[in-house]
């Protein structure tokens, strides 16, 4: 395979950086800053790139994380009007970060992901920073504490002034250091006016997934700028295997993955040979995250030349051409390093190499792709760079650039190949759906019990991207265990919300201690998702805030919860409990009169049920016991339209196998459509997401492949094998047959909470002693109604045709997925893969 090594970015500054407030790295950092993060860095991407290619011919390769690491640090410095520019410069006012974020961001990026990986022999990421500071130059204390802890920077005293070839020397050292020697020198000489000098440094080594082997290398054509007239023979590799693949009108786009899987390079080849420049035009982050949407897993033939090429360039010009004007100019407002007004920015340098070839080893994962795949009769699409291209280095999970780069002359040195890319910039500065519409409501509970806080648990507690996906795993674990004991106990349809479920719940575990809560955070997943206690309340308290708002406003989809809290006027809760679940959960809380209102009372809870869930679910019970002591209430409402529309002109009548039976066949309304989605193949059954309008939310589908193994799926379904079957799924064209259904489920459901091993809680004695003194409280009832209705109204999505035509190029017998027997569905929120709604059509 190939092994990447990148190297080296650093900035020289004549300027002062000084704080801009302590703003500590233990700041809250969650999913949604890193996304913005990426979201910043890759703008500088493609708006330096775009510069960089026009003003040459040749080949380009620059690492916009390094640039912005260490613009970042300027950043930290700089005030007013220089800052204003600097913040639309770097991305950050495009992306909607908050200043007070983006360095606690930075940090936590630094700890956590471009850490030593030597260690797992995958791949080695390493990201340096050193500032050098001149003896005689008064910088605040402050500032250089910060940007030591924020970017972890070696921080050290030199003397400009009668030193200054010295330090060009050690300069070179640390970035050969840094760059494990593969950039021997960044600059020749430093003048003695300097006052200080950030440096930035990254590395990377990584060796692809999958093998190119040597014997496959031969001389072959490359056309240099995109003619036959300059075109050249060079080494090509080649290899044929399964890699994540897209078509486009302009372009194909094959991803290499590195092992580890976290980092890939991603090469987007234009179908016409001279086609490099309009594709440089064209591309921004948005339609790189459109591309990486579309990639599917398929069988490729590759070829890819080997190359070799090293870039440097001063900066300073395409810096301010994008529009950071002040910090090259006397009077720049670097306020938050110094007093001084008489620093800028003098030169931005920056220097990158990259060399690739075939050396590597080859991942197990790959056998198993193939299997799963072998369903699908390809006719593989060919992926040969025979022309300018261009590539970046992906981090995935947060969807980062680490480097970008276009290949135009095809470069190749003779000597032995690890491919590396090695890179540093420095900077310089001198003194001076519709398709179906769901709607699904109501998760409720009614107690004879009494919570209370476990303690103060702000709603500002640290919530990482790793907590929500332990969130996302306890719910998930929750909704097949609580779905293997209803479908064992009825022959007909079941649906409920998990996540309604469970948040009801996370209030009742928030009162509860000892042995009680043991159980409880057992039945709920939190033991087996390691999600500590401090953190279950603040993670459901974010996730409420930020994911669940209403969404109507978007014209995509509306999610609404709504959780209420009635308590009787007698009963002594714990104001404590009372005011934490309000804020953290967001509850309204109502004082009320149950032993002498409690008609009244039932209406009351009717009508905020039939509100909140859009009239959707009309009544919930009929009574209340006076000896009541407190109602706990959760509505949750969902609406979706399809990012794919069912055309009611081909729904027709047609046979659906009611408990998989053809002596129970019924004729029923048929949905059909042909399109592009994300799909699936395995032994047992086939896997179908099918995305709502704005892509946060989808349904999957899970069909048997045998019209009677609709047990045998459910029996064996566990979050573990929900993960693996959506990685598996990739984009094809399918043939889909769906039928409308719609019905409603309603179920008390302590005896399967029982079964989950929630015993204690439905004693007298249970322990909420964090809701109130009294010993003789319990749950009396779980209560649960759900309603779902599917048909073909809605709209098209605009994205439909982009899908038909940038895949058209692909020559698939289509899968058919045609649903004409028990399935299973889920609604999931996508970004951290929460199962929202869960059900099974057995009968209809």
């Amino acid at each position: 395979m190939s092994n990447f090594s990148v190297l080296g970015s650093f900035l020289v500054f004549w300027v002062a950086f000084a704080s801009a407030g302590v703003i500590s790295s233990r700041d809250y950092v969650s999913g949604e800053n890193f996304r913005k993060l990426a979201l910043a860095n890759n703008e500088l991407a493609f708006n330096l790139h775009r510069r960089l290619a026009s003003g040459s011919s040749g080949n380009i390769l620059f690492s916009p994380f390094s640039i912005s690491t260490v613009f970042g640090m300027l950043y930290y410095g700089a005030r007013g009007e220089t800052a204003e520019e600097l913040r639309e410069v770097l991305g950050y006012e495009r992306a909607d970060l908050p200043d007070e974020l983006v360095h606690s961001t930075f940090n936590h990026f630094l700890k956590a992901v471009l850490r030593n990986r030597d260690s797992t022999d995958r791949y080695v990421f390493n990201a340096a920073n050193a500032l050098l500071v001149d003896e005689q130059f008064e910088m605040f204390e402050e500032y250089r504490r910060n940007i030591r802890e924020l970017y972890r920077a070696t921080v050290q005293n030199v003397d400009f002034s009668s030193e200054a070839s010295k330090i060009v020397e050690e300069i070179n050292d640390y970035v050969r250091e840094k760059t494990n020697g593969k950039i021997d020198r960044v600059f020749d000489e430093l003048g003695p006016s300097s006052v200080f000098v950030l440096l930035n440094a990254v590395y990377f080594k990584g060796a692809f997934k999958t093998q190119f082997k040597q014997e496959r290398t031969r001389y072959e054509v490359f056309y240099n700028y995109g003619l036959e007239s300059e075109a050249r023979r060079v080494p090509m590799m080649h290899v044929t295997s399964y890699f994540p693949y897209a078509s486009f009108d302009e372009f194909q786009a094959l991803e290499l993955p590195y092992e580890g899987e976290n980092i890939s390079m991603l090469v987007l080849l234009p179908n016409e040979r001279d086609g490099i420049h309009d594709l440089e035009e064209s591309f921004t982050p948005e339609r790189l995250a459109n591309v990486q949407r579309r990639l599917y897993r398929t069988k490729v033939d590759v070829s890819l030349p080997k190359f070799k090429l090293q870039f440097e360039k001063e900066l300073s010009p395409e810096i301010e051409d994008l529009g950071a004007y002040q910090i090259f100019r006397s009077g720049a407002d670097f306020s938050g390093i110094t007093q001084s007004k008489d620093v800028f920015v003098s030169h931005v340098f920056h220097k990158a190499r990259i060399e690739v070839n075939e050396e590597g080893s080859e991942a197990a994962a790959v056998t198993e792709i193939v299997a799963e795949e072998t369903s699908l009769i390809l006719e593989k699409p060919r992926f040969r760079a025979d022309h300018p291209f261009l590539f970046a280095i992906v981090e995935k999970s947060r969807n980062l650039i680490l480097f970008l780069g276009r290949v135009n002359i095809s470069l190749f040195e003779t000597d032995a190949f690890l491919q590396m890319i090695l890179y540093s910039p420095d900077i310089m500065a001198g003194a001076a759906y519709n398709m179906s519409n769901f709607s699904v409501f109501g998760s409720f509970f009614v107690f004879w019990v009494a919570f209370a806080s476990a303690g103060v648990i702000s709603s500002r507690n640290y919530v990482s991207r790793e907590n929500f996906r332990k969130l996302a795993l306890a719910n998930n674990e929750l909704a097949f265990n609580l779905h293997r004991r209803l479908a064992s106990g009825t022959s007909g349809n079941v649906f409920f919300s998990p996540f309604s479920i469970s948040t009801v719940f996370g209030m009742l575990y928030y009162g509860a201690r000892g042995g009680t809560a043991e159980e409880l955070r057992e039945g709920l997943g939190y033991e087996r998702a390691d999600l500590p206690d401090e953190l279950v309340h603040s993670t459901f308290n974010y996730f409420l805030r930020a994911i669940l708002k209403n969404r109507y406003s978007s014209y995509k989809y509306a999610f609404h919860a709504a959780n209420g809290l009635l308590v009787d006027e007698r009963f002594e809760m714990s104001e404590e409990y009372r005011r934490n679940v309000q804020e953290l959960y967001r509850a309204a809380v109502q004082n009320v009169d149950f032993s002498r209102e409690a008609p009244r009372i039932v209406e009351e809870i009717n009508d905020y049920v039939r509100e909140k869930t859009n009239g959707k679910i009309y009544r919930v019970f009929d009574d209340l016991s006076p000896s009541n002591i407190f109602v706990l209430l959760n509505a949750v409402y969902f609406k979706g339209t399809f990012k794919t529309q069912f055309k009611q002109e081909r729904t027709r009548y047609e046979v659906f196998y009611n408990y998989g039976l053809e002596s129970e066949a019924r004729r029923v309304p048929m949905m059909h459509v042909t399109s592009y989605f994300q799909y699936a193949s395995f032994d047992e059954f086939q896997a179908l997401e099918l995305p709502y309008k704005g892509e946060d939310v989808s349904l999957l589908v899970l069909l048997p492949n045998d019209r009677y193994g609709i047990h045998d799926l459910e029996g064996s379904f566990t979050p573990e094998r929900l993960t693996n079957v959506q990685r598996q799924l990739y984009t094809t064209e399918v043939d889909v047959s769906l039928p409308k259904f719609k019905y409603q489920f309603e179920k008390e459901l302590s005896p399967y909470m029982k079964a989950l091993g929630a015993n204690q809680i439905f004693r007298t004695g249970a322990d909420f002693s964090g809701i109130t003194q009294s010993r003789d409280m319990f749950v009396s009832q779980v209560f649960h109604k759900a309603v779902v209705v599917v048909n073909e109204e809605g709209s098209e999505a605009a994205a439909v045709t982009e899908i038909d035509v940038e895949e058209t190029s692909l020559n698939l017998e289509k899968p058919r997925f045609r649903a004409d027997h028990p399935f299973l569905f889920a609604i999931v929120e996508k970004s951290s893969n929460l199962i929202l709604f869960l059900g099974r059509v057995n009968s209809l």
